[in-house]
């Protein structure tokens, strides 16, 4: 369900020129409407969505499994009314519907996966949830690629792949069921509870804040303001958040520009354009995989000063071969190949890791709506920056502003870097909450 649904994110990129053609755009219009105003629609009204989702994610009342399938429907459905948009109005409200979705799914799924399994096995599970995202983009990326040179239609990708998706989400309804909150987090520090008496010390009252009485009501209702307060207290959130949003300009290259820039200015062709796209998304899947078996294996040593700062150098290194991609002048595929293949394997590393900093700093009570922010900043900030990119390109134009951009992959790894005096710390004020919640509300982990 979740790879179907990133699917339908790359079904526009790789036929920009072509849309812009069928709905009569000048090369100028289709960086500035397709290429800009598209995604800063997927980022106004997937951020209000995703905190919608997140919030709800949150609370005790909400199935998650069933208010996932609705959020992907919400994607899905759209994209099969593709034959009858006639102008880039019509292709706007379609894109942005799908945006809604594809931000809104993303705190639920992590809100999910942190209650399906542990700390010690959470990093490999975010590492194989990302492989599905990477899979879901790179078959898009093809499925466009194929038909639209097949079959001459750019619509025609985006139903194909919606009745499908809509047939998955249903079995989803059907077959998964919601999982028991918290309950993988009370295990983790089920040591904790037996071994040390759990007291609320004067330096745990600002964390403590949220929680409420013994009545599941009660915890149920807090205010979305004290939720967004308890997520803000905590550092590592802060950094990780703000890291996302340094990123969006790059990103916005690599996930709306890239196809068309390898296509067109440096005259590689669709189909070579296309091949080097799938090519930069297998590293990105192998990055995530080797990223997150290394995550994983840091973590449970105890290293995980160390986790943090080899994230921070993977995300850093990332600028030069994306950099070395724009400005190198040459035809050669296999060079773009190579190039490509290790700035995707770096993006790749980083990704797991990032995230399961985030579930392991907030507890089940807030992870939601920690996420949603995270949404907001990274996946959506990859809609607000192709918008920002736009501008760039029309100062300076398209080489020279995806370079400068490129270099804002530095600036993530220097924030990240300053994650690793906070991580430890947020993490165990996190298991040190639970503890307390284990001992005063167990029937909630059951």
């Amino acid at each position: 369900s979740t790879s179907l649904l990133w699917a339908s994110q790359s079904l526009i990129s790789p036929n920009l020129t072509a849309i812009a053609t069928d709905l009569h755009l000048s090369p100028s219009q289709r960086d500035w409407l397709l290429g800009g105003i598209i995604p800063l629609a997927f980022f106004a009204v997937g951020a209000p969505v995703a905190l919608l989702t997140g919030t709800l994610a949150d609370r005790l009342a909400t199935n998650r499994v069933r208010l996932l399938v609705l959020t992907t429907a919400l994607g899905h459905v759209p994209s099969l009314f593709a034959f009858v948009v006639r102008d880039f109005a019509g292709l706007l409200v379609l894109r942005t519907l799908t945006g809604a979705a594809l931000a809104g799914a993303t705190p639920i799924n992590m809100s999910l996966l942190s209650d399906y399994l542990g700390a010690v096995t959470r990093v490999i599970a975010v590492a194989c949830l990302g492989v599905t995202v990477t899979l879901g983009v790179a078959s898009g990326t093809v499925i466009a690629t194929f038909l639209s040179e097949r079959f001459g239609s750019w619509r025609l990708p985006l139903a194909v792949v919606a009745g499908p998706a809509l047939v998955v989400s249903g079995l989803v309804w059907m077959l998964v069921d919601e999982p028991p909150r918290g309950k993988m987090d009370s295990r983790d520090a089920a040591d904790e509870i037996n071994v040390v008496t759990i007291t609320r010390s004067d330096s745990d009252q600002g964390f403590f804040e949220q929680l409420p009485s013994n009545d599941n009501s009660q915890l149920e209702s807090q205010a979305f303001s004290q939720k967004v307060r308890a997520v803000f207290s905590v550092r590592t959130n802060v950094l990780c958040i703000a890291q996302g949003l340094a990123g969006c300009l790059p990103d916005g290259i690599v996930n709306t520009y890239m196809v068309d820039f390898f296509a067109f200015d440096k005259k590689l062709g669709i189909r070579n354009a296309t091949i080097l796209s799938v090519v930069g998304l297998l590293g990105v899947l192998v990055g995530m995989l080797v990223g997150g078996g290394i995550g994983q294996a840091l973590y449970n040593r105890g290293w995980k000063m160390r986790l943090v700062q080899l994230t921070a150098l993977a995300v850093a290194s990332t600028a030069l071969p994306f950099a070395t991609i724009i400005n190198i002048e040459t035809t050669r595929v296999a060079l773009f190949g190579g190039l490509a293949f290790v700035g995707g394997f770096l993006l790749g590393c980083s990704d797991p890791n990032i995230k399961v900093m985030v579930v392991n700093v907030n507890n089940h009570a807030t992870r939601g709506t920690a996420f949603a922010f995270l949404t907001v900043a990274t996946d959506l900030g990859k809609g607000l920056g192709p918008f920002g990119i736009s501008v760039m390109i029309a100062l300076l134009g398209r080489q020279a502003a995806f370079s400068v951009a490129m270099l804002m992959y530095i600036v993530c790894g220097m924030i990240i870097f300053f994650m690793s005096f906070s991580f430890e710390e947020d993490e165990e004020k996190a298991r040190h909450y639970e503890a307390v919640r284990a001992t005063e509300l167990p029937q909630i982990y059951y």
